[in-house]
């Protein structure tokens, strides 16, 4: 089985166009919510679909207490399965007090935190906010909270597979690092990733079980449209045991307790 722990879908022609891509080899899928999208409307949209979950974005600016009240209510009612912080969107590092008490309720309700790496496509977060001795910092400050860092925290690749080498509850999912339209061909990239990540097992061994597949995808029309190169990764890095872990083992026990 394979679940895909990082999606932006929320909308019917995008998961149509994620079916399309994927051609039948994802099982389940996770949605991560963009604070522009309400979540709401996404939690009503996954109920119509078999085997799609959500991720819900927390807002530290506008509203944070109505914001932490809503995503424990959907903690309660089993409506989602994490939530996501991206500090250089909001301008603040993770270990901000803002932060604190989604932290606790996330420990509490024993489901991860995912916090945004500072690339995206249109390069607005600013990468000054996402720090990984941040998140080595929350790691021991709250011990019983999972936490995943997407992308692998490109660019700091290094710095990343350090943290989740030296803390229990951090892991890494290999999203958004593979784009469609890049002067780089598409086989090149599959391989200069591959390599990139088989030489952070070597320096760090036993992150390999702390790996999680994921793409980012968010539309045919989007610099983040592919699904089947991030599969050949796991592909080209994994055998046995390792790749089903990576593929949806893991993913399994840190969104759903399985």
């Amino acid at each position: 089985m394979i679940i895909d722990c990082h999606t932006h879908i929320y909308f019917e022609e995008t998961y149509q166009e994620y079916l399309k891509e994927s051609a039948g080899m994802v099982s389940v899928v996770v949605c991560i919510q963009s604070s522009r999208y309400d979540l709401e409307h996404l939690i009503e949209f996954a109920s119509t679909k078999k085997d799609f979950f959500i991720i819900a974005a927390f807002d530290a600016l506008k509203n944070p207490k109505r914001s932490l009240k809503q995503l424990e209510r959907c903690f309660k009612e089993e409506k989602i399965v994490g939530a996501k912080v991206c500090p250089g969107c909001q301008k603040l590092p993770a270990t901000d007090q803002t932060f604190s008490p989604l932290f606790t309720l996330c420990q509490k309700y024993k489901k991860p935190v995912i916090i945004h790496n500072g690339w995206s496509p249109d390069f607005a977060p600013l990468l000054k906010y996402f720090s990984l001795s941040d998140i080595d910092e929350l790691a021991r400050k709250y011990p019983g909270c999972n936490i995943i860092v997407s992308g692998f925290g490109f660019p700091y690749f290094f710095e990343s597979a350090f943290v989740a080498h030296k803390n229990k509850n951090v892991f890494l999912d290999i999203s958004g690092n593979i784009s469609d339209g890049e002067n780089m061909a598409l086989d090149r990239q599959i391989r200069q990733y591959t390599d990139d990540l088989r030489k952070l097992l070597t320096y760090y061994p036993g992150i390999e079980n702390k790996i999680l597949f994921g793409t980012d995808f968010a539309g045919e029309n989007t610099p983040l449209s592919l699904v089947n190169p991030y599969i050949k990764v796991i592909d080209n890095l994994f055998d046995g045991e390792m790749k089903e872990n990576a593929f949806g083992g893991l993913a399994k026990k840190l969104f759903f307790n399985r």
